[in-house]
């Protein structure tokens, strides 16, 4: 979608739910985000799942930063 020099900002795909579950499941990462806790692999996938759904149906979505 995007890309500079330094990152590219793209959206979601199944196989970017490995790499979000990574830092949505540290306890420290999580303490001001969404709920407040570590997220489960399933909460992680479902989380794609809606993002990747917003993308087909709206256009767009959060997008994900790769380095």
């Amino acid at each position: 979608m995007l890309t500079t020099p330094r990152l590219t900002v793209t959206s979601w795909t199944p196989e970017d739910v490995r790499d979000l579950y990574d830092v949505q499941s540290d306890p420290e990462t999580m303490t001001f985000v969404r709920h407040g806790r570590p997220e489960s692999m399933a909460e992680t996938r479902d989380l794609v799942d809606a993002y990747m759904g917003q993308q087909t149906e709206q256009g767009w979505t959060k997008w994900r930063l790769a380095d």
